[in-house]
């Protein structure tokens, strides 16, 4: 089974993630990040929100951007979390068995 770790950091204004695979070798263990992106324009009562992510091996400049635009009634942080959620399904970084049962959390300031 492969190890990942997903890093979110929330801030008032965006949602940035990433997602690493821990590389065991003989001499040393490495993370190689896999997918890497931000959610813009939470804070202030936003219309819509862009995500931006990199998959492994792209270029900032090949970035994929989506737009997720938010009804009155919509929590643009809950939403965000979402959509990140979604992204790591599909891109099969998510696993029901790691949030069911024993996944470290950590904070770090």
């Amino acid at each position: 089974m492969l190890k990942t770790i997903l890093t979110l950091n929330a801030g008032s204004s965006s949602l940035k993630f990433s997602v690493y695979q821990l590389i065991c070798c003989e001499t040393r263990p490495d993370l190689q990040r896999k997918l890497s992106g931000q959610v813009r324009g939470l804070g202030s009562d936003p219309l819509s929100l862009e995500m931006q992510y990199l998959l492994e091996g792209q270029s900032k400049s090949d970035a994929d951007r989506k737009m997720i635009y938010l009804q009155p009634e919509d929590d643009p942080y809950a939403l965000a979390l979402e959509e990140v959620l979604s992204l790591l399904k599909k891109a099969r970084y998510y696993s029901r068995y790691c949030w069911a049962s024993g996944c470290s959390w950590r904070r770090f300031i």
